[in-house]
């Protein structure tokens, strides 16, 4: 009974190494899939000990994102080297600045294996495609290059002979023109209301009431855009944008035919004009 106990023994820790070879090749293997270059370091201290990467380490202390890569949270960097950025961003202002590096990071650790035909989410805001032609990658038509730079928090891709500035959505577009529709825009943004994002919000612990604490992230909802939400990049939308002088001749158009019926044209009434407006210009698809 004693040696049969033994031999039992003796077989589970055969079957124990056995087990722990076969785990230990599977993560070598997955190691060598996703990639040999692999640091200890948070994604900060493995960029500043790249020299080529010191501009945009730079640019990440300028914008304040410096620390959102030191976090216990997996996120995917799109480095720039020194020589591709760009001058004018170089010497931008922090808000500038800070647009530039947010389309350069996305909230998901995306290796080489997972990058085959996706959209990405950048903490920008922004949704940029990832190409693959012939094992050669890209993210928004730039290159991509060393790639699987993995470290504790997550993962760096180089970018090979561009930035990422994508084009404007519709809302973006609307808001970089100045005072020609000024009207219009400020009409519809008076409706927005800043609302926290739970479920896009990171836990960061407990505060001494035993309610958590959330590294928090707020969206603007507004309930004009509910319908056909022109900052949505996932759908396409036609924004049929008045101008000024559009919008004061509509005014002055009913006001005449008030005038005309012997009425008075009230604040009430230019409200419910405007909103008629903000309910007719913006439509879901394309619309030529």
């Amino acid at each position: 009974m004693k040696f049969s106990s033994i031999v039992l023994f003796l077989l589970s820790l055969n079957v124990l190494v056995g087990c722990k070879t076969a785990w230990d090749n599977y993560f070598d293997q997955v190691g060598e899939y996703e990639g040999d270059s692999v640091s200890p370091l948070s994604l900060l201290e493995y960029l500043k000990t790249q020299e080529n990467y010191s501009g945009f380490v730079s640019l990440l202390d300028k914008s304040g994102m410096n620390e959102v890569l030191t976090k216990n949270q997996v996120l995917t960097v799109w480095a720039v080297p020194n020589e591709n950025i760009p001058e004018d961003i170089r010497v931008a202002d922090s808000v500038v600045v800070r647009q530039f590096v947010k389309n350069h990071i996305n909230n998901v650790a995306l290796y080489k294996s997972k990058l085959n035909a996706r959209k990405v989410h950048t903490l920008a805001g922004k949704i940029l495609a990832i190409s693959n032609e012939d094992q050669v990658y890209s993210i928004d038509g730039v290159a991509i290059t060393r790639m699987n730079q993995i470290c504790r928090n997550g993962v760096v891709h180089e970018l090979k002979d561009g930035v990422l500035m994508p084009k404007n959505n519709i809302y973006e577009y609307m808001m970089g023109l100045g005072d020609i529709c000024s009207i219009f825009r400020d009409t519809l943004n008076a409706y927005n209301d800043t609302v926290f994002d739970r479920e896009n919000s990171l836990p960061v612990g407990e505060n001494e009431l035993g309610n958590t604490v959330y590294d928090s992230v707020f969206v603007i909802e507004n309930p004009f855009l509910s319908r056909g939400d022109i900052r949505d990049e996932e759908n396409e939308y036609t924004l049929f944008l008045p101008t000024n002088d559009v919008v004061k001749s509509m005014l002055l158009s009913v006001s005449s035919f008030f005038a005309q019926m012997k009425m008075e044209f009230t604040a009430a009434d230019t409200n419910r004009i405007m909103t008629w407006m903000l309910k007719s210009v913006i439509h879901n698809g394309r619309r030529i």
